[in-house]
């Protein structure tokens, strides 16, 4: 999981903070209950995956609960894994997984959840099967807003043709990127 800077923003920290402060506890704790336990994952885009192995390169990875009910082998983020394992080798969401028994493969979790959203994959386990999938989208909705808001200032230097910022990373070293960015 990257804990880079995406344009000064870490990614994971601020994903983290609006999901325990604001998505957990306004949204899920009411709905569900204090002893709600959920994880989540978003797979950095940039990169290929492979599907016995999704979870190797995350962007972003959520979660809320017992170190035991999240991790280990049947988990929640081996659930998310076993439900990206399907969506990444057919190109599906794992809604599709039940429908498509002749699809299946060891290691997949037939639960819905888990996907292709907005350009995004990752998935979520923990709450019924619909509501995984609900909270994948906002998650997704959410990092979306965080990286636009990261990039923002510097789409802003580029239009204004500042030295080195035509292809937003331009030909300047990192400090001298993010003194420039500072200055629009």
């Amino acid at each position: 999981m990257a804990d880079d800077l995406y344009f000064g923003m870490n990614l994971q920290s601020r994903m983290q903070a609006w999901f325990s402060a604001s998505f957990y506890f306004e949204v899920l704790r009411r709905k569900y209950g204090d002893g709600c336990m959920i994880a989540g994952a978003i797979l950095d885009s940039t990169l290929q995956h492979d599907w016995q192995d999704p979870l190797a390169n995350m962007a972003v990875c959520l979660q809320h609960g017992t170190e035991e009910r999240i991790g280990g082998p049947e988990g929640l983020l081996a659930n998310v894994q076993g439900k990206l394992h399907f969506c990444l080798r057919t190109r599906l969401n794992s809604s599709e997984a039940r429908l498509r028994p002749d699809l299946l493969e060891p290691g997949d979790f037939p639960y819905e959840g888990a996907g292709f959203y907005r350009g995004y994959a990752g998935g979520v386990s923990g709450l019924s099967e619909e509501q995984d999938w609900w909270v994948f989208c906002r998650m997704v909705d959410e990092y979306i807003e965080f990286r636009a808001s990261a990039a923002e200032r510097f789409v802003v230097a580029s239009k204004a043709r500042k030295p080195g910022m035509k292809y937003l990373a331009g030909t300047l070293d990192e400090d001298s990127r993010w003194d420039l960015a500072k200055q629009t």
